[in-house]
């Protein structure tokens, strides 16, 4: 049994933002994978690679959809239930309420005392009576309190059920598949596809060489010309590592919706199909009038959402 003094300040703020948490989190996954299934369709590679990259995006994109469903669903019932458990407490401070006014005190175990003399044995004895009233009625509703606090709470455990160990399926993978790339360069797959990460994670669903194969077409583009101590085979080295490192930040372009990521040292690198060079990279250096400072605040004034890759 709860203390007057923890049903006074009972407090549902936790519920609420939870609420706002979950509602967040399920956009950002739906984002980013709705995003890596449609650029999947946009990239020009031909062959078994492709059509198991965009098989395999679109698997993706429909087990995430159904979890950031289940976090909404969490969302919905940590909403309600904060009003459910907000009125619950209400009345149980109603019930404290009337009771003071009636000329009792209440003690913190909830046990009714009378404040006032009584002139008579029958006048003691009727505020005797109305005292174990006040006090039934008051752990009657403290019990109804808790209850609801453990019922939107099993719902809640209900709702989130299996989302922590998110799993993504195992696309059917040929031996030898080969990928051919818009500049008739060949590209073989590796023979089996890497272990996909939770939701968060945009990579999950691609393999090693394909992350390869964005790597050098980017480095192979205009993003060279950004770093003139690389060479090409350098610079698709620490693109490919970007997307590998779990300690990369990645959001995506308020400005044209591609992936963008932060290293660990600075550099920004810019992932999108519709460029010509299907992205860039470069090192952001501010100027007097630019409202960041340093690469992070770039990044955080340039994308959305902002995650972390689960490794």
């Amino acid at each position: 049994m709860a203390t007057l003094s923890q049903v006074r300040t009972w407090s549902t703020q936790h519920l609420i933002e939870a609420a706002g948490y979950w509602t967040k989190t399920a956009d950002q996954w739906e984002d980013v994978f709705l995003q890596m299934r449609n650029q999947s369709h946009t990239l020009m590679w031909e062959g078994a690679g492709g059509d198991a990259l965009r098989a395999r995006t679109g698997a993706d994109f429909t087990v995430v959809s159904a979890k950031a469903d289940q976090l909404r669903q969490a969302s919905k019932i940590a909403r309600d239930g904060a009003g459910t458990i907000g009125a619950a407490q209400r009345r149980v401070l109603f019930a404290i309420e009337d009771t003071h006014n009636a000329g009792f005190a209440v003690g913190e175990d909830f046990s009714v005392i009378d404040s006032r003399t009584s002139r008579s044995a029958a006048e003691q004895a009727a505020r005797q009576a109305q005292a174990h009233a006040f006090a039934a009625d008051i752990r009657q509703r403290v019990a109804q309190l808790l209850g609801v606090e453990r019922d939107v709470a099993g719902k809640i455990t209900a709702a989130t059920a299996g989302i922590a160990a998110t799993t993504f399926p195992e696309t059917p993978h040929d031996p030898k598949p080969r990928i051919q790339a818009v500049d008739n360069h060949t590209f073989k797959d590796s023979p089996q596809q890497p272990q996909p990460g939770p939701p968060g994670n945009p990579f999950a669903g691609w393999t090693d060489e394909q992350m390869r194969q964005v790597a050098v077409e980017i480095a192979n583009g205009h993003a060279l010309k950004h770093f003139p101590g690389k060479t090409p085979e350098d610079l698709a080295r620490s693109i490919y590592d970007a997307m590998k490192d779990p300690n990369t930040r990645i959001g995506s372009s308020i400005k044209s919706g591609g992936l963008t990521l932060l290293k660990s040292d600075g550099t920004i690198i810019f992932i999108n199909p519709q460029d010509g060079d299907y992205g860039t990279a470069f090192e952001p250096k501010p100027t007097a009038t630019t409202p960041w400072r340093t690469p992070l605040e770039y990044f955080e004034q340039n994308t959305r959402p902002k995650l972390r890759p689960s490794g």
